[in-house]
């Protein structure tokens, strides 16, 4: 498969992901294929409620992520006017 078809089945991906939101992981997965060694990391963050309401990885070790979690939600909760 040549990159322009990567890229236009990446952009298919995308596009589906919007519509149905657990399909992230393999966007973020696909994006990771284009680079390799890559880890992506995608948060919807709610500024109103200072809450993250979705977090989708790809590729990161577990106890990486528990400990970016709890650094990122603190820097996120210190800032309610993030937008």
């Amino acid at each position: 498969m040549d990159r322009e078809q990567h890229l236009s089945d990446l952009i298919g991906l995308i596009y589906d992901a919007a519509l149905a939101p657990q399909r992230w992981n393999l966007v973020l997965d696909r994006l990771c294929d284009l680079a390799p060694g890559a880890k992506a990391i995608l948060m919807l963050h709610d500024a109103h409620a200072s809450a993250v309401d979705m977090m989708v990885t790809a590729r990161w070790e577990d106890d990486w992520l528990q400990s970016y979690g709890n650094i990122s939600l603190r820097s996120i909760s210190g800032h309610n006017n993030f937008r």
